[in-house]
C-alpha cells in the first residue's frame, strides 16, 4: 500500500518552494524595471539578470553537498535570512554595476531555496512524481500573486515598494525553513562546533573538491545526463523572459502591472500544467513528456515577436508556462529517483550547475545577437537553434531505441488509471501519481 505523508510535514516543504519561487518571478518584473530606469543597453540586461546565476554556478554542488552533510533545514535558514536582507539595498543603486552586485548575491536565495524544497522532496516525501507536481502547482502561487503586488507596489510606491515586497517574500521562506522538521541525520549526527569546535564547524561549510568530482560523476550516467539536460530547457526559457521578453513588453507600451499579470497567469497557468502531469504520464513514457513540452515552451516564446495585444501575449504565456509546468516535476521526480539517499542534494546541485549554465549563457548570448541585428531577430535566432537540438534528440532516441531506458520505449500499463504506475528509469523506481 502506498504511503501516504501528513500535511504537516508536506505543508513547510512546499512553503519553502512556493516563496523560492515567488522571489524570482518577482525579480524577474522588478530587476529589468530598474535596469532600464537605470538605462541599461540590451548586452547590460543581459549581464545584469546572468550575473544573478554567477555565485549559484560556482556554489550550487557544494550547497547539495551541505544540505546532504548538514541537513536542508540548516542551509535553507541562512538563504532566507540572505535574501532578507539583500533586496534593500536595490532601491539606492544609482549605478549598473552596483545593481549587477546585488544581483550576485540575491540569487542564492530563490536558487538554493528551490533546490532545497525538491531535496526535501526525495528526502521527506518518497521522491514521488505526485508530491513533486505538488510542489510545483503550490510553488506558482508565489509568482502568481508576488510579481502582482510587487508591480503595483512599484507603480504606486517606486522601488522601495517593489523591492520591500521581495524581503517579505524571503521572510516567509525563512518562516517555512524553521518549521522543516529535522531529518534523521540532523539528528544521529552532532552539530560540527559541539563535535570539534568552531573551526571544524567553518571547514563543514567550505567547498570541498572532492564533493565536485562526485557529482560529475554523476553526469555520466545517461538517465542523469539526459534530465538535467532537458531540465535546463526551463532556465533557458526563464532567461529570455526574465530579460528580453519583458524589455519588448516595455517596448510595446505595457505597464508594470500588465506585465505583472502577465507573468501571475503564467504562473496559474503552469500550475494547472503540474497537475496534469500524473495524468499525462499515463499516455505518454515521462521522458519522453519532458522533452516535448520544454521544446514547445522554447517555441512559445521565441514566437513573441509575432504576436500582438495584450490578450495574446496572455494565451502564449499560458501555453509556455503550462508546459513548463508539466517539465518541471517531471525533471525532479525521474532525476531524484536515479540516485541513492545519500545523493540527492548532490544530484539537484549538479542540475542546478547546469541550470546556471544555461541562465547565464541564455542572456548574454541574446544581448550579443540584439546589439548585432536587433533584439527581434535574437528571440528568432535562439527559437531555431533550439529546435535543431531538440529535432536532432528525437531522431538520435528514435535511431537508437533498442539501447533506451525501457520507459522511453513504452507507454504506461493500461491499467495505470486504477493505480499509480512504477517510474522505471535508471536504478530506482518511484511512482508518477500520488
Amino acid at each position: 500500500m502506498e504511503t501516504r505523508y501528513p500535511w504537516r510535514l508536506q505543508a513547510p516543504i512546499y512553503g519553502v518552494g512556493f516563496f523560492a519561487t515567488a522571489i524570482y518571478y518577482t525579480s524577474m518584473v522588478l530587476v529589468p524595471l530598474q535596469a532600464v530606469a537605470l538605462g541599461a543597453s540590451p548586452a547590460m540586461l543581459g549581464l545584469v539578470f546572468a550575473a544573478r546565476h554567477f555565485l549559484p554556478l560556482l556554489l550550487s554542488i557544494h550547497a547539495g553537498a551541505l544540505m546532504d552533510r548538514v541537513g536542508v533545514r540548516r542551509v535553507m535558514i541562512g538563504v532566507a535570512l540572505l535574501g532578507a536582507m539583500v533586496p534593500l539595498f536595490y532601491p539606492g543603486a544609482s549605478w549598473l554595476w552596483v545593481l549587477i552586485l546585488c544581483q550576485l548575491f540575491a540569487g542564492l536565495t530563490d536558487i538554493l531555496g528551490w533546490m532545497g524544497a525538491q531535496t526535501l522532496i526525495g528526502h521527506h516525501l518518497g521522491s514521488r512524481t505526485g508530491y513533486a507536481g505538488r510542489l510545483t502547482a503550490i510553488a506558482k502561487g508565489g509568482p502568481l500573486l508576488g510579481p502582482l503586488v510587487a508591480g503595483a507596489s512599484w507603480d504606486q510606491l517606486g522601488p522601495w515598494g517593489g523591492f520591500g515586497v521581495l524581503s517579505l517574500l524571503a521572510l516567509g521562506m525563512l518562516v517555512s525553513a524553521l518549521a522543516l522538521p529535522r531529518r534523521e541525520a540532523d539528528i544521529a549526527a552532532p552539530a560540527p562546533a559541539a563535535r570539534a569546535g568552531r573551526l571544524a564547524a567553518a571547514r563543514t561549510l567550505l567547498p570541498r573538491p572532492a564533493d565536485y568530482v562526485s557529482a560529475f560523476r554523476l553526469i555520466g550516467q545517461p538517465a542523469i545526463a539526459m534530465v538535467t539536460l532537458l531540465g535546463a530547457v526551463y532556465h533557458l526559457v526563464a532567461a529570455i523572459q526574465g530579460t528580453f521578453y519583458l524589455s519588448w513588453l516595455t517596448g510595446m507600451g505595457l505597464g508594470a502591472t500588465e506585465i505583472g499579470g502577465l507573468v501571475s497567469l503564467g504562473a496559474a497557468a503552469g500550475a494547472g500544467g503540474a497537475l496534469l502531469t500524473g495524468r499525462l504520464c499515463r499516455y505518454v513514457p515521462g521522458p519522453w513528456l519532458l522533452l516535448l513540452a520544454s521544446w514547445a515552451a522554447v517555441v512559445f516564446v521565441c514566437l513573441t515577436p509575432m504576436i500582438a495585444g495584450l490578450t495574446m501575449l496572455g494565451v502564449f504565456m499560458a501555453l509556455r508556462m503550462g508546459a513548463l509546468g508539466v517539465s518541471q516535476p517531471l525533471t525532479v521526480s525521474l532525476l531524484l529517483g536515479a540516485v541513492g539517499p545519500g545523493e540527492r542534494g548532490l544530484s539537484i546541485g549538479l542540475r542546478g550547475t547546469l541550470n546556471r549554465v544555461a541562465s547565464i549563457a541564455a542572456p548574454v548570448l541574446m544581448g550579443l545577437i540584439a546589439e548585432l541585428f536587433g533584439v527581434e531577430a535574437a528571440f528568432y535566432v535562439i527559437g531555431g537553434a533550439m529546435s535543431l537540438g531538440f529535432a536532432a534528440m528525437i531522431l538520435y532516441f528514435r535511431r537508437h531505441r533498442d539501447t533506451l531506458p525501457p520507459l522511453w520505449r513504452r507507454r504506461a500499463a493500461p491499467d495505470a488509471a486504477a493505480a499509480p504506475p512504477l517510474v522505471r528509469f535508471g536504478p530506482a523506481s518511484l511512482p508518477r501519481a500520488s
